[in-house]
């Protein structure tokens, strides 16, 4: 935020919205702030010059979506502008924009795979690696792994859920 403040106080560009997904991955495109820039911008593309984010990885971590966005921005004339990568509509600012955006992508698939990797391995040691489902709590063994337990409370009323729907 205080970047891309700086970067438009530095360039005389006034500010006229902000929008964030505090918490939430640029991995998808599926982010409320995310949607309501790009509605902002399509209802507003005659007052916005520019569109400012720190990073593209903080925009998005997909080759697609990041082309689909700037797509979307060229087609109403606002100007794309991270303020720590050189991208701009040149053939060479392209390249790197799209550079950059695949790099986000592949480091973002590659943690994935790892996060899969490992927790198959933890699943096969006999860790609980989720969320425990309903009837069950989270709980730690004597070697303190992750497991889950029986909920002596709601266990009474899964049993007579089964039984009901087995009648």
């Amino acid at each position: 935020k205080n970047a891309c403040l700086e970067y438009a106080q530095k360039h005389n560009i006034e500010v006229l919205e902000m929008f964030h997904d505090d918490g939430v991955s640029a991995k998808t495109i599926e982010r409320a702030g995310l949607k309501e820039l790009l509605k902002y911008c399509a209802q507003n593309s005659k007052k916005i010059n520019c569109v400012i984010v720190y990073k593209i990885d903080r925009l998005s971590r997909n080759v697609n979506d990041y082309t689909g966005i700037l797509a979307s921005l060229y087609k109403l004339k606002i100007k794309f502008i991270s303020t720590t990568e050189t991208v701009d509509e040149t053939p060479s600012g392209k390249l790197v924009g799209t550079i950059v955006a695949s790099v986000a992508q592949f480091d973002n698939d590659v943690r994935s795979e790892r996060i899969a990797s490992c927790m198959h391995e933890r699943i096969k040691q006999g860790v609980w690696c989720f969320k425990a489902p309903f009837g069950y709590l989270n709980a730690r063994d004597g070697q303190n792994r992750a497991i889950i337990t029986l909920d002596k409370e709601r266990m009474p009323l899964i049993k007579m859920a089964f039984k009901k729907f087995a009648t």
